[in-house]
């Protein structure tokens, strides 16, 4: 629960510029909802704002420590970037981008 209190966003943008040009993805992670203090997915919402502005590709992720938390809170996360506005996510198949529908 350390949040800037002091607007970030030229900082977030200059990741999200590095990012871009690493050509990287987002990874949204579901695992600080429920595993950690801060009780909310991450990124955060207005690194979520940058990134959709960037159009930075994303994957949605649980973190899972064990086999049951596999997929936990997809639908959440599902949400969670839709609300910003993306329609499609990355998925890895052998180290090979793919990109589909969120579903």
């Amino acid at each position: 629960n350390f949040l800037p209190d002091f607007d970030a966003t030229p900082y977030l943008e200059r990741v999200a510029a590095a990012l871009q040009k690493a050509d990287m993805v987002i990874d949204v992670n579901t695992g600080t909802l429920y595993r950690y203090p801060v009780k909310e997915i991450s990124p955060c919402a207005d690194f979520m704002k940058v990134a959709a502005a960037y159009e930075l590709p994303l994957v949605i992720t649980s973190d899972a420590h064990q086999p049951e938390d596999c997929g936990k809170f997809y639908e959440v996360a599902s949400e969670y970037v839709k609300s910003f506005g993306y329609k499609k996510i990355a998925r890895f198949d052998k180290r090979r981008r793919e990109i589909v529908d969120l579903i």
